[in-house]
């Protein structure tokens, strides 16, 4: 009988301790974040967009397929051509702040841009903004992948398989990665 209790005992510790170690309900949900994008165009057309918003929608649906292992998707809630003055772009790239139309209820505020000065990609995170190139030398939609990682907590890293590797193409997200990115996100969603 001592034996018997013992080995249900152990049993259910150790059941106990590979359930504490398996994705909580919350990780295994999908977790939504809103997104309000914006096609820059200014006069003079130095910052204006060739986007399309039917290359926008595409380019979300290669973003959520790599958010897919984390169970991320980036939800485009509106989609709409701003004109600004030039200066008032170069402030708003280099985090001045600026009234938008309808981005009060978003969370990330995306901005396509024709250059952000050679750079793919930018990330003001404590704004929640993200800026993306129409040229990059990466793919696009990972350039936009990699600066949502930049709003969800996540920092450069060497491996060049990663997403979140400067410069690079890789995609892939660490466990570590997915527990800090799904921590914020939901985070931001309550």
């Amino acid at each position: 009988m001592k034996i018997l209790l013992i080995g249900i005992g152990i049993g259910i510790v150790l059941g106990i301790v590979i359930y504490s170690t398996l994705p909580s309900a919350d990780r295994m949900n999908e977790v939504k974040v809103s997104v309000n994008v914006y096609l820059i165009e200014d006069l003079t057309g130095e910052f204006t967009t060739s986007r399309s918003e039917e290359n926008v929608r595409f380019l979300f649906k290669e973003v959520n397929r790599i958010w897919k292992p984390a169970k991320i998707s980036f939800v485009p809630v509106g989609i709409q051509r701003v004109t600004l003055d030039a200066e008032i772009i170069e402030f708003v790239i280099n985090g001045g702040p600026i009234e938008l139309p309808n981005s009060d209820t978003t969370r990330v505020k995306t901005f396509f841009v024709r250059h952000l000065y050679g750079s793919n990609g930018l990330a003001i995170t404590q704004l929640d903004r993200t800026f993306v190139a129409d040229v990059t030398t990466v793919n696009d939609y990972r350039a936009t992948s990699h600066e949502f990682g930049h709003v969800l907590g996540l920092s450069h890293v060497d491996p060049e398989d990663r997403l979140m590797a400067g410069g690079k193409n890789g995609e892939q997200l660490t466990e570590e990665e997915i527990k800090i990115a799904r921590r914020l996100a939901l985070f931001q969603q309550r």
